[in-house]
């Protein structure tokens, strides 16, 4: 079930361009009810990135890389929390996540987009 609560936070607290394996990495905060503050890492990969940028028809450069990492991770790790998911420390966003999670790539399009407008 999902519901939403007012007292989640996921804040975005920047990344780090720079190629780290193989991919971007991302760092957010979470703070829920209930919960202790907890710090997360979110690595965009590669491949997945230049595939994100190719259907939006983006340039797949750093400052799109912080872009999907921004606008999906915040919206993304929400959506876990509400599940009722306890957050995991690091999380891989790969095209094998996509390919698995079809609604999750759609929401990363949907994320982007309202990134830009």
């Amino acid at each position: 079930m999902v519901t939403h609560d007012p007292e989640l936070t996921v804040t975005f607290l920047g990344a780090d361009p720079a190629d780290i394996w193989g991919g971007t990495l991302g760092n957010f905060m979470i703070d829920a009810p209930y919960r202790n503050a907890k710090e997360v890492a979110v690595l965009l990969n590669e491949p997945t990135s230049k595939h994100l940028a190719e259907v939006t028809g983006q340039e797949d450069n750093a400052a799109f890389r912080v872009r999907v990492l921004e606008s999906f991770g915040q919206v993304w790790l929400r959506m876990l929390l509400e599940q009722g998911r306890s957050p995991e420390s690091t999380y891989i966003l790969s095209k094998m996540l996509f390919d698995q999670n079809p609604e999750y790539f759609d929401i990363a399009l949907e994320a982007l987009r309202a990134s830009v407008s």
